[in-house]
């Protein structure tokens, strides 16, 4: 078994999972992290190591639910290049950890990169499908639009059946 320890990351620290994950989720960059701090909520950073290289990173957001209750979301995380049976019976165990001392009832997550359904089946058990149209839910993929073209052009290379005219509300 890897010798794994989780250490949460102090405030000021270092937070950056893009050094060895392209296209990080936005939702995992610490800017996303502070404005969820600025909207009330609890946030917690942490990194995984194994032998003194990172392996993981991922931030957590508590989240309120009814009864005074709460839950913890990983949005589009733990961002990882371990994919091994050992990382993710670490990483369970250490989220309940962490859970039990903040007093949630369940930890929500999805890897980035995405890990297939027949591997995370073995260590986590899947959210049931009615909960995948929440308000909460994230969707896989973002798309963004460069605005440093003139509105024209930017409706010029879209498909045929998505222009519409440009209205003015006054």
């Amino acid at each position: 078994m890897n010798n794994f320890k989780i250490r949460e990351i102090e405030n000021g620290e270092n937070f950056d999972p893009s050094i060895f994950c392209e296209n990080v989720p936005f939702t995992q960059a610490s800017f996303y992290g502070d404005w969820q701090k600025n909207l009330g909520r609890i946030v917690k950073r942490f990194l995984v190591s194994s032998d003194k290289e990172i392996v993981a990173y991922f931030q957590i957001i508590k989240y309120p639910l009814l009864l005074g209750k709460s839950y913890f979301y990983i949005p589009y995380g733990p961002i990882t290049k371990d994919f091994s049976a050992d990382f993710f019976t670490y990483i369970r165990q250490e989220l309940k950890k962490i859970a039990k001392t903040e007093n949630v009832v369940f930890v929500r997550l999805d890897f980035t990169p995405p890990i297939p359904n027949d591997i995370l089946s073995k260590f986590f058990t899947k959210a049931p499908f009615y909960t995948y149209h929440s308000a909460y839910f994230q969707p896989r993929m973002e798309w963004f639009l460069g605005l440093e073209k003139l509105e024209n052009e930017i409706l010029m290379e879209m498909w045929k059946c998505t222009k519409k005219p440009v209205t003015q509300y006054d």
